[in-house]
């Protein structure tokens, strides 16, 4: 790395993280007072809103924003050297377009490296405890308490029905377990009642019946006051949905999850593949916003840094808006979640492309 390079990285990353840092505050004030009247309607102490809350709450806001807060910084950085004519003086010596961008996007590779290990395993640490937080004093809501006819697999050849479960004493009743052999049905254990036991999946069946079919012929057990103490492939937060689950999981979680969903014909997996795309998409567009702001600030224009700025912030805007739109875009059935998560990217990618071209002529 050569002095130039130090240089702009250096100031390239101070620009950043004071935006992200000025951002942030204003991000408090405005959340604080849209939910003043909240916190004061609700049971929450002030050690928990400056212990649990804002520290969980500004590592998610800045998560989305950082992406913003990279472009801002470029556009403002960048507009201030094109004023002092140094990126005429580095255009002079011989230096490409491609050589000026090298240390921006060696910043940007620093920022986005924070990102991706922030979104992939230590802010849904983080999300789970602010999660908990709005959930018990700010939305004031509650994990579904009974949950109806639920079909699953436990095992390739074993189904289970469940017709309704309540999270309150983790019970579920009515339960009928389908065994296949060769795609033909030859046992079915139906069971009045199943309760949790204990971790990792110990359960409690009483009143069972047992039919097993061999072709035409049917034959079949009642046990009345039985008790099977057993293991099942069932956990009771199979059963307990909140809000943003997604958020709560690391990428390792959630790639299990949705290795133990599609085995067993979860078909509401979607939310949880956008998450889990959308964490390695904001990073990557962290470099394609910094190559587009210094393709647009490092001109020199009549109006100067203030066009620059309004500039940035109007393509950094657009960028955050696409990228929502995109996300709920993605929830249709009919599209691929990676492309409904990466569409900003690769419209941007291509803007990208022709800006840094206008900039070489």
């Amino acid at each position: 790395m050569g002095i130039l390079d130090a240089y702009l990285m250096k100031k390239y990353l101070k620009t950043f993280f004071f935006t992200a840092f000025l951002f942030s505050i204003i991000a408090v004030v405005i959340d604080f007072s849209e939910k003043v009247e909240r916190f004061v309607e609700s049971p929450v102490t002030t050690r928990e809103i400056l212990l649990q809350y804002y520290p969980t709450y500004l590592p998610d806001i800045n998560s989305i924003l950082w992406p913003l807060f990279a472009l801002i910084s470029v556009v403002f950085f960048c507009s201030r050297m094109a004023k002092n004519s140094e990126f005429v003086a580095m255009f002079s010596s011989g230096f490409s377009f491609m050589r000026i961008s090298r240390p921006f996007l060696m910043g940007a590779g620093v920022i986005a490296l924070f990102l991706y290990l922030g979104n992939h395993y230590f802010l849904p640490q983080t999300n789970r405890i602010k999660l908990d937080f709005m959930n018990k004093y700010i939305e004031r809501q509650q994990a579904s308490t009974r949950v109806r006819a639920t079909h699953m697999f436990i095992s390739p050849d074993t189904k289970v029905y469940i017709n309704s479960y309540n999270t309150l004493d983790t019970t579920a009743n009515d339960l009928r377990f389908e065994t296949y052999q060769d795609n033909n049905l030859v046992k079915i254990v139906m069971a009045k009642r199943m309760q949790y036991q204990g971790p990792p999946n110990h359960w409690l069946l009483t009143d069972m019946e047992t039919r097993l079919f061999d072709g035409t012929k049917e034959t079949f057990e009642i046990q009345r006051n039985a008790r099977l103490d057993t293991t099942l492939n069932i956990y009771p937060e199979d059963f307990v949905s909140w809000q943003n689950d997604q958020k709560r999981l690391t990428s390792p979680q959630i790639e299990a999850y949705l290795d133990r969903a599609k085995f067993r014909g979860a078909g509401n997996t979607r939310p949880f593949e956008i998450e889990y795309y959308k964490r390695t998409a904001d990073p990557i567009s962290i470099f394609i916003l910094t190559i587009i702001g210094v393709a647009v600030a490092s001109r020199k224009v009549r109006g100067g840094t203030g066009l620059h700025l309004a500039q940035g912030v109007m393509i950094g805007s657009l960028y955050i808006f696409l990228s929502r739109f995109s996300t709920t875009f993605a929830m249709d059935p009919k599209v691929t979640p990676w492309l409904g998560v990466w569409a900003p990217n690769l419209v941007f990618a291509v803007v990208a492309w022709f800006m840094v071209r206008r900039a070489q002529e």
